[in-house]
């Protein structure tokens, strides 16, 4: 619908590479073709790139059979610069350890710092919080200077859950909930990194 509008823009749209059918993606891409924007289908290993920003996706891999439309979830590193975003999507702990034991070969390499795929500057929360995501392994490789995590004010499912900010706090690491400060912008600079809210638009 926003597509439709001049209010948000789409072009493409981005979806994972997996055997998943049902309903809601049905639904989906009838929606996609009515609105004419071009769908492509990404999994683990492929890479874009525009202009000084690159894209990899690193999860699902191809044709991978998910359990559920969680497990399909895409996960994309953003890379700018020396400026990182993990993107995980509703990726749950299975993605996750799947993404921990393929990015471990190359941590073990003499230089880890150059070739961890996993390292950002930003990771955005997996399921949106949840206690089943963003784990300690994920976070010890990842080792983010900031998490964000995209929820809903008073949300149903309480999210986020106690236990995912208490890795976080165990962590030192700062976090933002859209819970709490509405809408995140990250705006990537040369030198340096600066985070909006929708308190900080409205001041």
């Amino acid at each position: 619908e926003w597509s439709k509008s001049s209010r948000v823009k789409i072009r493409r749209i981005f979806l994972p590479d997996v055997a998943l059918k049902d309903e809601v993606l049905e639904t989906l891409l009838q929606q996609i073709e009515e609105a004419d924007v071009s769908v492509e289908y990404l999994s683990a290993g492929e890479h874009m790139t525009d202009g000084a920003l690159q894209i990899s996706c690193l999860h699902p891999y191809a044709k991978k059979v998910p359990e559920d439309r969680n497990d399909a979830s895409l996960v994309l590193r953003l890379s700018q610069g020396d400026f990182q975003m993990l993107l995980t999507g509703d990726l749950e702990k299975s993605g996750e350890d799947w993404l921990v034991e393929q990015a471990r070969p190359a941590v073990e390499q003499p230089q880890p710092a150059a070739q961890n795929p996993l390292r950002c500057t930003i990771l955005d929360a997996g399921h949106h919080g949840a206690s089943n995501a963003t784990g300690e392994a994920l976070l010890d490789l990842a080792q983010p200077e900031l998490v964000l995590i995209s929820c809903g004010k008073n949300n149903r499912y309480g999210h986020p859950a106690p236990e995912t900010l208490k890795r976080l706090e165990e962590r030192g690491i700062r976090w933002y909930s859209t819970a709490e400060v509405g809408a995140i912008q990250v705006q990537v600079g040369k030198k340096k990194v600066k985070i909006k809210t929708s308190t900080s638009f409205s001041k």
